[in-house]
């Protein structure tokens, strides 16, 4: 992807939604690894993604501390659905 493209489309959208953080596309790749890793994938598919040749590269890319166990979080879910359904 052309990066000017994706700054253009940045720009674009605080335009129109001048309430949301500003963001760069750097910050988007951070924003991947991280959910990348909540959703299962391993370091090194993330590094490969990213295009990193060395996965200490990608390691400070994931927000390890933010990873949230989805498991966890389904589980959750369908607890709260159950409780929804029986009312």
């Amino acid at each position: 992807m052309i990066p000017e493209y994706l700054n253009n489309r940045l720009n674009t959208i605080k335009k129109h939604h001048p309430e949301l953080a500003k963001t760069h596309p750097h910050a988007l790749r951070h924003t991947f690894a991280t959910l990348a890793k909540e959703g299962g994938a391993t370091m090194e598919d993330i590094s490969k993604a990213l295009t990193h040749s060395d996965e200490k590269t990608t390691r400070l890319y994931v927000d390890e501390p933010n990873v949230v166990d989805l498991s966890a979080q389904k589980k959750f879910a369908i607890r709260l659905d159950q409780e929804r359904n029986a009312n």
